[in-house]
């Protein structure tokens, strides 16, 4: 469901900055490789202003089409900024959603009955061995006939 809520935000992000564009920069002259004909009817408009939404907002980017004017290049520091937080708040959903069914295998297997839950409750953390002391050291480097030896 959040994944359906999260495609439908962004899908609602790039109409709603399109509009903007629509709105505010409905002139050719606000962006570099957009020709007036090109851009004569509103269809053609609404077109290639969603098209450098969509380029922008996946981070593409082509180039192609950038803006020009101080009004388009506010709105266009608008839509970046609205995409990396997009971007921020999509991993840190991935991220909890994630530790949440972590945790909740964990929980899962250490409350299941069977051999392997029991297994899993009585497990302890590996411990690490203890370093070896000089004296160890000195014995096996005696008894068995010098230090090449001994590795």
């Amino acid at each position: 469901m959040e994944l359906i809520f999260n495609v439908a935000a962004v899908l609602f992000m790039m109409c709603l900055i399109t509009g903007v564009y629509m709105v505010f920069c409905r002139n050719a002259n606000h962006f570099s490789g957009i020709t007036a004909a090109s851009d004569a009817t509103f269809f053609g408009g609404f077109f290639n202003r969603l098209y450098f939404v969509v380029s922008t907002f996946t981070t593409i980017g082509f180039g192609d089409v950038s803006p020009v004017s101080f009004r388009a290049r506010a709105i266009t520091i608008f839509l970046i900024l609205s995409v990396f937080t997009l971007i921020l708040k999509t991993l840190t959903s991935f991220i909890e959603t994630y530790n949440k069914n972590i945790k909740k295998y964990i929980q899962t297997v250490a409350n299941a009955p069977g051999a392997a839950a029991a297994a899993f409750r009585t497990a302890k953390a590996p411990t690490q061995a203890a370093p070896p002391r000089p004296e160890q050291d000195q014995e096996a480097y005696q008894t068995a006939g010098g230090y090449a030896a001994a590795i």
